[in-house]
């Protein structure tokens, strides 16, 4: 299974980018409060941060001997 994360507009309901990278089902999402950049976590042991300029992912961070990661946080100080 190869999930698709999908980036909507909110004012027309539809899907403006189709992400892909993840190998396992995607647990958690959290967005930067600017918009801009988001992070992923899943099955496939791998965080993943986007930036929503792109469709493929901005860095990757992947080690086999992590557990599932279940969760992601953000914290958007300046």
């Amino acid at each position: 299974m190869n999930p698709d994360l999908k980036v909507w507009n909110l004012e027309t309901s539809q899907v403006v980018r189709h992400l892909r990278g993840h190998k396992g089902a995607v647990y958690s999402l959290a967005a930067a409060g600017d918009g801009g950049y988001f992070v992923s976590v899943g099955t496939d042991k791998t965080l993943k941060i986007w930036d929503l300029r792109s469709t493929s992912p901005a860095a990757t961070l992947h080690d086999p001997k992590l557990q599932e990661m279940s969760c992601v946080a953000l914290n958007n100080c300046y």
